[in-house]
């Protein structure tokens, strides 16, 4: 479907979906760049948003736990920003068909966001948390955003495709 819509329109894509998909192939390379990043430096990663959260007036957890609770958790964090990153760039590259990476994306980053809420409210009030949760969900608003309007020109081109493959002439 991809290609007919593509060659029916004549245009390839709108505006929109270019700028849509670039957003989102930077989304990807980001989620990848952290999530190394917080592999390789997890202590920095930590104790950077826990000085910021302390310049706030929110507690700095201590060293010690920082290091029982990353630890075993760095594998499933690099499964996590890979797969964020994989649903970015698989959506930026069909843009015509965005949906189920966008949908994956967004449970993926709902949940996070969610997570570092509950987190926060029920275990320690530590910066790290409430990072998560505003970060998290603040990307999860955008992606709502990125997939609603790439959903409308999605809709366009196909219209617009199926409107002039029913003509005679191939014109509007």
């Amino acid at each position: 479907m991809t290609d007919e819509v593509t060659r029916a329109s004549g245009i390839g894509w709108f505006p929109i979906c270019r700028t849509s998909s670039l957003l989102l192939y930077a989304l990807g390379t980001i989620f990848l760049l952290f999530g190394f990043l917080y592999v390789v430096y997890p202590m920095s990663a930590a104790q950077t948003i826990g000085q910021l959260g302390a310049n706030l007036g929110l507690p700095q957890p201590p060293s010690d736990h920082l290091e029982d609770s990353f630890g075993g958790w760095l594998i499933f964090t690099l499964a996590y920003m890979i797969g964020a990153a994989a649903c970015s760039f698989a959506a930026g590259r069909e843009p015509t068909e965005p949906a189920p990476y966008l949908n994956i994306l967004l449970v993926l980053k709902i949940t996070s966001s969610l997570t570092g809420l509950t987190f926060f409210l029920t275990q320690d009030h530590y910066a790290f948390y409430l990072a998560t949760f505003l970060v998290d969900g603040l990307l999860a608003f955008l992606i709502f955003g990125i997939r609603r309007h790439m959903g409308a020109e999605v809709e366009t081109l196909k219209r617009t495709g199926s409107a002039l493959r029913g003509t005679s002439t191939g014109e509007k």
